[in-house]
């Protein structure tokens, strides 16, 4: 699928990539004469697997969490995972096990630890699939104050995040600040990280439609154009059981105006999650 607009810059930071995959691009130059033809075309291919910081704590013997620092038991919707205790370094990959969750709803989890009043938790997940838990949309919740020994509350997954399977990153730090968006990755003394992976159910919520932003023509069968009174950032095309349409993503765009090729997708009602400077908005598409 191609995109086409103005930008000055001369940088792209790429959306979703699939692992182990080879990926074409090319770059077109054009001023108001217009641009050449049969431009170069380079590659690159994916690694096979995502990397994530895993790094998060001093591994001292008396380090992490030995007294009690600790994420011992988690349970959210019909997942359990109880009784878990200190391995030693304070991280644990446990992306071998799933959680099942349905966006546009809230889910009460419940979090125990061993040090009690002393410790913050906070979650994120890789909405985006991109190693990294960078995006403000993917941090999802934060104590604001410190845990009693068993800690209960609620989780709302937004009804725009995208349906499939995604690393969720649950963390618990000892002391005070409570944690921010930023600290995915940060290096503490005291604490432990638990990884997991996420499945996210359910269908596109068309409710918030927002009625700042033109999609035209609509319907439409090769471009579309959106524009806002807001900077666009983000657009991502979803089909009607919410998954993201082949390589429907599109990236970076900071401008009010966005014509977009849809040429190669089949006949049919999909939605478009567009992320704004002020938010996230669904607009219903229709192809012809």
């Amino acid at each position: 699928m191609l995109i086409t607009y103005f930008r000055p810059e001369t940088t792209y930071e790429t959306d979703i990539l699939q692992t182990n995959t080879t990926y074409y691009w090319k770059i077109i130059p054009s001023n108001s004469i217009g641009g050449p033809e049969n431009c170069d075309i380079w590659s690159f291919t994916t690694a096979d697997n995502l990397e994530y910081c895993t790094e998060l704590y001093n591994t001292g013997m008396d380090y992490n969490c030995v007294w009690g620092d600790e994420i011992d038991d988690f349970s959210i919707a019909d997942f359990e995972h109880l009784g878990t205790g200190c391995t030693g370094d304070g991280y644990n990959d446990y992306d071998f096990m799933t959680i099942e969750l349905e966006k546009g709803n809230s889910h009460s989890f419940t979090v125990t630890n061993n040090n009690e009043d002393y410790n913050h938790f906070a979650i994120w997940i890789d909405y985006n699939n991109d190693g990294e838990f960078n995006n403000s949309n993917e941090f999802i919740y934060t104590t604001e104050s410190r845990m009693p020994l068993s800690f209960t509350d609620e989780l709302e997954i937004s009804a725009t995040a995208p349906n499939g399977e995604h690393r969720i990153r649950l963390r618990l730090k000892s002391s005070d600040p409570a944690m921010t968006g930023d600290d995915a990755c940060t290096y503490y003394d005291f604490g432990e990280t638990h990884d997991y992976t996420v499945n996210i159910t359910g269908e596109v919520n068309i409710e918030n439609i927002s009625e700042n932003i033109n999609i035209y023509p609509n319907p439409a069968s090769n471009f579309v154009t959106i524009e806002t009174n807001n900077i666009i950032e983000n657009i991502y095309i979803y089909n009607t059981v919410g998954q993201i349409v082949g390589n429907s993503k599109f990236q970076n765009f900071k401008t009010s105006k966005v014509e977009i090729n849809v040429s190669d997708l089949q006949s049919g009602i999909y939605f478009l999650n567009i992320k704004t400077e002020n938010g996230n908005f669904v607009e219903k598409l229709i192809i012809q």
